[in-house]
């Protein structure tokens, strides 16, 4: 088994895709300083940002100097690829990526400090190919609810949006067809099952947050399809109460307290934390 500190030498890529948006510019930065906090000591973020807006004083702009303000030399930025799916647009970031690890990072969902850590000690530990997490904590900051979600019984068997899998991996994301457009993670999560060497890592679901913001790539009514589906009850969130706090207090939802909602009703409120990265801008 690996030890602590070997895993500690593995650089990990994070790859985010990035528009140049109004709607998207502040969860992006947001998703920046997840990255920052992440405890896993050797990684690098590729922001590969698409093409429109990059001139003048466009959101793509102000990204790309609010990145160079950072001053990490750990964060590289990649433009000039021009229009194409965003399956495409992932390929090209991991062409881009020198980590012997990559690890897909959207740019409007959050991540725990530790969840680079957490992820890479179970794909090292069961030699796999990839590792996904299989629940994930799901906040709407319109209605101020959040809720944990079990992706077991889908067909990916877990978050598409959280993988995690060795650098080189001969399969690749949809770059042609609807797929290549909008599910295109999900597209490469059958195909890594598909090889047998999947790993999934299950009841850390605070590790990662999927925000429903109504700007997502999917409509607000899948995603409220996904909580009907898949969100757990009330009283297991009950009883899970304690870490699920611990797990949260990485992050600060606002000035308004959030309720820890199940599938049959709410469980508890988390008042406003002081962590420092926002979940509603």
């Amino acid at each position: 088994m690996i030890s602590e500190a070997a895993m500690d030498q593995i650089l990990v890529s994070c790859l985010m895709i990035t528009q140049p948006a109004p709607e998207r510019l502040a969860r992006a930065r947001q998703s920046l300083g997840a990255y920052l906090a992440q405890t896993h000591p050797r990684k690098e973020l590729v922001v590969v940002i698409e093409p429109k807006g990059l001139d003048g004083d466009g959101d793509g702009a102000v990204l790309v100097d609010h990145i160079a303000d950072l001053r990490r030399p750990d964060i590289r930025v990649v433009t000039g690829l021009g229009a194409a799916a965003l399956g495409a647009l992932r390929n090209r970031s991991l062409d881009y990526a020198a980590g012997d690890i990559v690890c897909q990072w959207d740019d409007d969902d959050l991540c725990h400090p530790d969840r680079l850590r957490r992820q890479l000690a179970l794909l090292l530990a069961g030699d796999f190919e990839a590792v996904y997490l299989q629940e994930v904590m799901q906040f709407f900051p319109a209605s101020r609810a959040i809720y944990w979600t079990n992706w077991r019984a889908t067909e990916a068997m877990a978050h598409p949006g959280t993988l995690m899998m060795r650098g080189g991996m001969p399969v690749r994301y949809v770059e042609a067809g609807a797929a290549a457009s909008l599910g295109e993670d999900l597209d490469l999560a059958r195909r890594l099952q598909a090889r047998g060497h999947v790993g999934y890592l299950a009841g850390q679901a605070p590790l990662f947050i999927y925000v429903s913001h109504g700007a997502n790539s999917w409509s607000q009514d899948h995603h409220r399809m996904l909580i009907s589906e898949l969100a757990i009850s009330k009283g297991l969130l009950t009883r899970r109460e304690p870490e699920i706090r611990r797990g949260l207090a990485a992050f600060d939802f606002g000035v308004d307290d959030v309720s820890v909602r199940g599938s049959n009703g709410e469980a508890f409120r988390i008042a406003r934390g002081s962590a420092p990265t926002s979940l509603t801008s």
